[in-house]
């Protein structure tokens, strides 16, 4: 698979990016070459990034760049993005709980940061996400 990312892949990033700090911010210039090159086999909306020849050299953070929990047609769920090397690598979007894992990108105005959404979120919940 390679294909370029669809306008709401591309928004959902852009947004993670610019308000994931400004460690986080050094990947925007990628976007503009990244491409999707490969897809989650269970129906859900992670995929997999390459083709970014623009690199966040300097960038000394950890593997995940940005961290959000948000809901997608009903349904809670994670927003993790990940780099390596300075480039963006993966989108991974994932349900808590018995959810479906058929469903869309969740809406950026739904989304909040990892540590202030797992306040709310039950304890079971994130046992079964961090499991799977």
């Amino acid at each position: 698979m390679d294909r370029p990312l669809t306008s709401e892949e591309f928004s959902l990033i852009d947004w993670l990016l610019a308000n994931s700090g400004d460690k986080a911010r050094e990947f925007l210039p990628q976007l503009s070459e990244i491409r999707v090159n490969g897809i989650c086999g269970c129906g859900c909306p992670t995929i997999n990034l390459g083709g970014a020849r623009t690199t966040a050299a300097d960038y000394a953070g950890p593997n995940i760049v940005a961290d959000f929990v948000g809901e997608a047609s009903g349904t809670e769920v994670g927003v993790l993005l990940f780099q390596k090397d300075g480039l963006l690598t993966f989108l991974e979007i994932y349900a808590f709980g018995d959810n479906p894992s058929d469903f869309p990108l969740p809406r950026t105005s739904t989304l909040r940061p990892w540590e202030q959404a797992s306040k709310r979120i039950p304890s079971a919940c994130l046992a079964d996400s961090q499991q799977g």
